[in-house]
């Protein structure tokens, strides 16, 4: 009987082996099927994150679209115009007398030049300053058209005139010659010599 003993010890070891065999395949099946559980779970948050980029990607899309069409539209109103004209019933005809140009602003330059009656030449710059020549006196005079405040700037001699040529550059006529100067800066940037015919 030992030996059967012995064998039904070995067999009952056997079948104790393979039951922790089992349920060591059983608890790895389990964590396998936990783990798949938490694959399937992310598969369909990472499927809904798809869906609404997608949804987003079409909306984009969509008001693109739209944008587009309504600045197309509005170019084709533009050219329209442009090629038509404005429609005469939009206009109003001047009539004859009529003036067409208003005062903007008066300026008494008594303030600026006092009793000096000889100017011989008013420009005014983009940015509203005045400048009055004057041919008896030998300054440039420069004001603000809103407070009269004025500037000057020291001539050689007695100018015959001033004209406007940049921003801020203006050219005063001399008998013989031509200076330019800045007048933001008040310098003279250049002179230019005036050749005079001789008779004969």
């Amino acid at each position: 009987m030992t030996e059967l003993d012995n064998s039904v010890q070995r067999v009952d070891t056997t079948i104790k082996q393979i039951e922790t065999s089992v349920e060591h395949v059983d608890s790895a099946i389990h964590r396998v099927d936990s783990s798949i559980q938490e694959v399937g779970t992310s598969v369909k948050s990472i499927d809904t994150t798809m869906h609404n980029m997608v949804t987003t990607v079409q909306e984009i899309g969509t008001s693109n679209e739209e944008t587009t069409q309504r600045i197309n539209s509005s170019i084709q109103k533009l050219l329209y115009i442009v090629q038509k004209g404005i429609p005469d019933k939009n206009r109003k005809p001047y009539a004859t007398g009529q003036h067409i140009f208003y005062l903007h602003c008066k300026c008494e330059n008594t303030a600026v030049v006092g009793n000096n009656r000889k100017i011989c030449g008013v420009q005014m710059m983009d940015d509203g300053r005045l400048l009055f020549c004057s041919s008896n006196i030998n300054k440039l005079l420069i004001c603000n058209a809103e407070n009269f405040k004025s500037e000057t700037i020291n001539l050689q001699e007695q100018s015959r005139g001033i004209t406007a040529i940049t921003r801020n550059g203006i050219a005063i006529l001399f008998e013989q010659y031509l200076e330019i100067y800045d007048i933001s800066s008040k310098e003279k940037r250049k002179s230019i010599h005036i050749p005079v015919p001789q008779p004969g």
